[in-house]
């Protein structure tokens, strides 16, 4: 019952099965989205700094101007992501493990020196409770990599 108030579902009004099948085809709708612009997030690469650069590839594919920053003297910022008049700061980490503060340090920290509207650390992991709450209380958005293909609503809103 948390996930469908999460997404808006008034379960009581409508009941459990057709909630379900609302979920079910807008799940659905999106990943004929995903496929129309040969998204897979299940393809992912191997190392941090392909991963970088597959995260503004996939970014170019959703109607974003994306770029990877200079590797070195990135200050945190490794892909520069602008769309709808908006600029993303993004902190790639492609982990098996879960990611901490740190990440979330680096990216709040990018934030001001590369000038952008917002920043996210976007990952193929999860996030440890210490940086979930770091993140909430300096505006970092936290963001999995299969978020990419709505990134914009979840970052900017609609």
């Amino acid at each position: 019952m948390e996930f469908f108030a999460s997404v808006d579902l008034d379960v009581e009004a409508i009941g459990v099965e057709e909630a379900i099948d609302v979920v079910s085809e807008q799940l659905s709708s999106y990943d004929d989205q995903d496929r129309e612009v040969g998204f897979n997030p299940s393809n992912l690469p191997f190392d941090g700094h392909a991963f970088e650069s597959w995260v503004a590839n996939a970014l170019n594919a959703f109607g974003w101007d994306a770029s990877v920053t200079v590797a070195s003297g990135d200050q945190g910022i490794d892909v520069i992501a602008k769309r709808g008049g908006q600029k993303l700061g993004i902190q790639c980490k492609l982990y098996s493990r879960a990611i901490g503060n740190k990440a979330v340090q680096e990216a709040h920290a990018g934030k001001s020196y590369h000038g952008v509207n917002k920043v996210a650390v976007l990952s193929n992991s999860e996030f440890t409770r210490s940086a979930r709450d770091l993140a909430s209380v300096t505006g970092v958005v936290l963001c999995s990599h299969h978020d990419i293909p709505h990134l914009y609503d979840k970052v900017f809103g609609k």
